[in-house]
Parts: C-alpha cells; structure tokens; sequence
C-alpha cells in the first residue's frame, strides 16, 4: 500500500495510515523529508556495528540515527572526516564525542537517500546511499522508521 505525500510516493506498510505519519513528525517537502527533531539533545553516541547518535527531547521522545558504512561529519570548526562505522577502529569514530549535549537544528533526508544532521553547534553528520546495503537508519520520533535503500532513492518506512 502506497501514501502519496505530493507527487512522490512513499512505500508504506499495510495498516500503516498516512494520518500516522503526521503524528510522527514526518514532513514531505519538494526535495525529501524533515523529522521535527529540531532541540533535541544529543545525549547517546554508540559504537557496535552500526554508528548510532541519539538525541532526546525534554518531553522524553527520541530520535536515533545510525549509520552503517561511510559517512562526513564536519565539526565545530567546519573540518571534514570522512568516517566509516565498518572501519574496524573506533578511533576515528571518536570525534563524534564533540556532538555530546549539542542540539538537532535540523534533520532531512533527500528524495535521492541522502540524510543530513545539522547542529546548533555548527557541526553536521551527512550520509549517502550505498549501492549494495542500507546505509543508514532513522527511528524515532515516536514509531517513525525510515530506512535508506540500497542504491538510494525515497527511504522505506517500516513500523
């Protein structure tokens, strides 16, 4: 079953209502997505497998994204690393550490499946699609779940 948000389409499950996806704080723009994370804190950043930052809101919602291949994080002074959550060393991922009590100013993702993760601090974390796997995850607010496919375009919703 298939909700239109404008003229794209979104896959989503059977029994998922495109009324829910209002409730989750998903908007649909001409170019991708917005989760309404904006003020969200950045209070868990995970290492296992995947990259993970979770950012937490006063009233207790969450928003996790975690990334399962390469991705940029640009710090506070505007350098760039390119980073990859397979690497095998955790070493590199640690700059991520500088993003601890820093606030969502933004979080999109592009009809293309790119994501991007702006900050108050200046900072950002951006992914793109990879050919053969999943490359990144968004879950939360609430029960939003999208999924960038493999070779990228819009990202799957799963409940």
């Amino acid at each position: 079953m298939a909700a239109e948000h404008s003229p794209r389409l979104v896959w989503v499950p059977q029994g998922f209502a495109s009324e829910t996806l209002r409730h989750v704080s998903l908007t649909e723009a001409q170019d991708g997505w917005t989760i309404d994370a904006v003020g969200f804190e950045v209070l868990t950043v995970q290492f296992s497998g995947r990259t993970s930052l979770t950012v937490y809101a006063d009233g207790g919602a969450t928003c996790t994204v975690a990334f399962g291949g390469e991705f940029d994080f640009r710090d506070r002074s505007g350098r760039l690393h390119e980073l990859d959550a397979d690497a095998g060393s955790w070493a590199p991922l640690q700059r991520l550490l500088e993003l601890r009590h820093d606030l969502v100013q933004s979080l999109q993702v592009s009809h293309g499946g790119d994501v991007q993760i702006r900050f108050s601090s200046g900072a950002g974390v951006s992914a793109r699609p990879d050919a053969a796997y999943e490359s990144w995850e968004i879950t939360g607010p609430g029960s939003l779940n999208l999924v960038c496919p493999p070779g990228g375009g819009d990202p799957r919703i799963r409940t």
